[in-house]
């Protein structure tokens, strides 16, 4: 339904958010 819809993309822009903070962090 619409709240597994939101909670589906609130969990895929965390993963995103995390995947740029270490990729940021790797390339110190």
């Amino acid at each position: 339904g619409l709240y597994e819809d939101k909670n589906m993309k609130i969990t895929f822009t965390k993963t995103l958010c995390e995947d740029h903070l270490q990729s940021k962090t790797a390339k110190m």
